[in-house]
């Protein structure tokens, strides 16, 4: 029990924690002020947690798509390299087979290409 008080609405004595007057319900402002204080601090609290956690979730979405636009970026990248390369193979595939018959219609035909052929 810690010290007590009288009411100043009707006398009645009691523990200075309470925060009203048990017999007539008449507020005790220091006690009132300090719970309030009490609530203030633990929403402070709660806030400050909140904003921990909510930082770190926005961290993790943050880098999950950053690493997600990085994975898209190298597979695009990826594919467009392939789509180049088979281009290129075509159009040297295709060039060869034009000087190649444009060779025989010439009548020149090179041992070396007839080798590479068998």
């Amino acid at each position: 029990m810690g010290k007590m008080i009288i009411c100043e609405s009707c006398g009645a004595e009691y523990d200075e924690a309470k925060v009203r007057c048990p017999y007539c319900g008449t507020a005790y402002l220091p006690a009132e002020e300090n719970e309030y204080m009490e609530q203030l601090d633990g929403v402070r609290r709660e806030l400050l947690d909140y904003r921990d956690s909510s930082e770190k979730g926005i961290n993790k979405r943050l880098f999950s798509l950053i690493r997600g636009a990085i994975l898209i970026v190298l597979v695009a990248a990826l594919l467009i390299m392939a789509k180049l390369f088979l281009t290129a193979l075509s159009e040297k595939s295709g060039s060869r087979q034009k000087k190649d018959e444009f060779l025989k219609d010439q009548g020149i035909v090179t041992e070396f290409r007839e080798e590479e052929e068998r």
